[in-house]
């Protein structure tokens, strides 16, 4: 990586270098990207930062991944069309659409225990809990009463 992006957190060099790859068209929509591992032997970074960058730029919509295939690039989305021609606009018609407006589309629904799941981020997030569980299985899972006489 150049010396000019030093000051930079090193898992943005590491964004800039996919982003830069995939806007020259080394990578082209839907075209598998390096593997972590491979990425972190070519950039001389370390996985976790690889890990974050390709989250990020997941995040942002340039990559997707693909369960046990690793991340591929996104399809670019289709330019947005000619901007409509602007149109009277009577101050009736504006108060009718915003009194009729449906405010539950607005609503989170907050009843359910668990949140959509299919986000990266909350995959990663049930990953950990996973992991940091298996590594506490000596620990007792329940309330111990405090030390005291049989009586």
């Amino acid at each position: 990586m150049g010396t000019e992006m030093q000051t930079e957190s090193k898992y943005l060099q590491v964004e800039g270098h996919i982003k830069g790859a995939i806007s020259d068209g080394i990578y082209q929509t839907d075209d598998k990207i390096p593997s972590i591992r491979q990425l972190c032997a070519e950039l001389g970074v370390a996985k976790n930062t690889v890990i974050r960058a390709y989250q990020e730029l997941e995040a942002q919509g340039f990559l997707y991944s693909v369960k046990k295939s690793g991340y591929r690039v996104s399809p670019v989305p289709a330019p947005e069309e000619t901007p409509q021609k602007p149109q009277a606009v009577d101050m009736l018609s504006v108060a009718k659409e915003i009194l009729t407006h449906d405010e539950t589309k607005e609503w989170l629904p907050v009843g359910s225990a668990h949140p959509f799941t299919d986000v990266p981020a909350i995959r990663s997030l049930y990953a950990e809990i996973g992991r940091q569980a298996r590594k506490q299985t000596y620990l007792p899972s329940q309330y111990e009463l405090p030390p005291a006489t049989e009586p």
